[in-house]
């Protein structure tokens, strides 16, 4: 699942400065250590949260726009497990904040004189320090979004 959210405003023709919060969180996650490989967990999710400045350009004549966010980013990983006995624990370990970037290429149908919906591809990678181990966290994904407009 991910969710984001931009506000922000016109600096010069076709051309948008903004601030924009994401969220995503993916359960069971395909983890690749480089020393062990690949492998599946089970019973807990990675949540990351992403925030920063933003900037956007639009092609008026094809309704479409590029945009670049540079995302400063933390990652949470919950591990929930169901015992006979017990309803459930939770243990959470976080990174330390990272950088990372979003890249957007997405194209909107205005609906009303205010109002635009469309879809986006969209690439982000983000780097964060573990802060309990010397190792790094990568994240990378690729993501096929809608998109709403308030102009």
């Amino acid at each position: 699942m991910f969710i984001a959210a931009a506000v922000g405003g016109v600096v010069a023709k076709n051309l948008v400065l903004y601030g924009e919060i994401q969220t995503s969180v993916l359960p069971n996650p395909d983890i690749q250590r480089s020393q062990a490989g690949s492998s599946v967990q089970s019973d807990y999710e990675l949540t990351q949260l992403a925030m920063g400045p933003g900037l956007g350009y639009f092609i008026e004549t094809w309704g479409a726009y590029v945009s670049w966010t540079l995302t400063y980013v933390q990652l949470t990983q919950s591990n929930s497990s169901t015992g006979s006995t017990s309803s459930s624990s939770n243990t959470t370990d976080v990174t330390d904040v990272g950088i990372g970037s979003s890249f957007k290429l997405g194209k909107e149908w205005w609906i009303s004189s205010n109002w635009g919906l469309g879809m986006a591809l969209q690439f982000q990678i983000a780097s964060m320090k573990d802060n309990n181990f010397d190792n790094r966290w990568t994240s990378t994904d690729l993501a096929i979004l809608c998109s709403a407009t308030f102009n």
